[in-house]
């Protein structure tokens, strides 16, 4: 092969491989992409309930005149009993000095008593008269007081009813505004999770038809590295980048020279034929690899391109899914109607086209004029 063959074949391998590059890059975004989805669950809505007060307890203790009613009744008694009282006593002083002698002490009290009965009877009517008002006085008094602690108790109840409605019907209003943005909550949740699910399976399908296609560049790829013209050892996007840069740059004119010139290169350090390292030297390989660097570039345009044209495909079959669960049946329908119409279909056919032409001129190239892929001539 003479040096323009050289170079259209170290080009096509060039685009070749930058194809080969942008689609695993593009592929193992998507990989990223997928495994980061996962489905979101409904916020708890917190409920501001307001507990119910403590039913009151019924008071009993009032402020009776149990005593008053007491005392009234004894002067009622002594009143009325005052001469009975003084016949007793009479009879007990009459006993005689023995007696007086042995219960001296309750004889004083009966004595005492004698007294007081004897006055009674004189002043009897009045001390009936002070017990009655006594009587009477005490017997209004606690009815009175059970009147207003009645009234207390009623008007404490009421109150309490009252606060309680009020708080049952906060409550009731609590759970309705609770409920419906429970239920607002789960129709988003809800909708974001189709629209989670539905990218989940536009990834899956677009993967699987990427690799598809990688495949079918690697094995294209492949039948053209079979020709033998490219050492096996620099069949990498670096190694045919560098070795192209030597052609075109005229710093070679074959092979052998372009072969020792890279490994004289990698040698000193001036290189990078690593692709692991090299996107973290783009700077470097922009004024030692030019022809690498605008590869990678080029190879990161299409990535770009590529995951743009996706998104409208994916955006597209969101928007069915959004409102909607499909199964599994309509959701591979949707897919192919909307992928069919895709400008990613469209790049990968035209990609194919591209690599068959490619297939095909290095057939004629190798001296093969016979076989054409495809019966397409180059």
């Amino acid at each position: 092969m003479n040096k323009t063959q050289i170079m259209e074949y170290l080009g096509i391998c060039v685009d070749m491989e930058k194809s080969i590059y942008a689609q695993q890059n593009f592929i193992d975004e998507l990989k990223k992409e997928r495994d980061s989805l996962q489905y979101i669950s409904a916020d708890p809505v917190e409920k501001q309930l307001k507990a119910l007060p403590p039913e009151p307890r019924q008071s009993s203790k009032v402020d009776s005149g149990d005593a008053r009613i007491f005392f009234g009744v004894i002067l009622m008694a002594i009143a009325l009993g005052a001469g009975k009282i003084c016949e007793i006593c009479d009879w007990y002083s009459g006993i005689g000095m023995i007696y007086l002698a042995l219960f001296f002490p309750i004889t004083i009290l009966v004595r005492i008593v004698w007294l007081i009965a004897l006055r009674a009877v004189k002043v009897r009517s009045i001390i009936i008269i002070l017990a009655c008002v006594m009587v009477a006085f005490g017997v209004l008094s606690k009815i009175f007081a059970k009147n207003k602690l009645n009234r207390a108790n009623a008007s404490e109840m009421k109150q309490w009813q009252q606060k309680k409605r009020e708080i049952e019907a906060y409550n009731r209003a609590e759970e309705q505004r609770v409920a419906i943005q429970v239920a607002e909550n789960e129709k988003a949740v809800q909708e974001e999770n189709n629209k989670i699910w539905a990218r989940w399976n536009a990834i899956t399908r677009q993967v699987q038809t990427a690799e598809v296609h990688l495949e079918r560049s690697r094995r294209n790829l492949e039948e053209i590295y079979s020709k033998n013209i490219l050492y096996r050892k620099y069949r990498t996007l670096a190694g045919v980048c560098t070795i192209y840069e030597y052609f075109e740059s005229g710093r070679c004119d074959d092979f052998k020279e372009a072969y020792n010139k890279l490994e004289e290169e990698l040698r000193m350090d001036k290189i990078i034929l690593n692709l692991e390292h090299i996107n973290d030297k783009l700077d470097k390989i922009n004024r030692t690899q030019y022809m690498l660097y605008s590869a990678i570039q080029d190879s990161n345009s299409i990535q770009r391109q590529m995951l743009t044209n996706f998104r409208e495909f994916s955006d597209r079959f969101e928007e069915l899914c959004k409102h909607q669960r499909l199964s599994q049946a309509e959701m591979q329908k949707k897919l192919a109607g909307i992928s069919a119409n895709s400008r990613q279909t469209a790049y990968y056919a035209g990609q194919s086209a591209k690599e068959l032409n490619y297939m095909n001129r290095m057939n004629y190239l190798s001296g093969n004029y016979a076989n054409y892929y495809d019966n397409s001539r180059p």
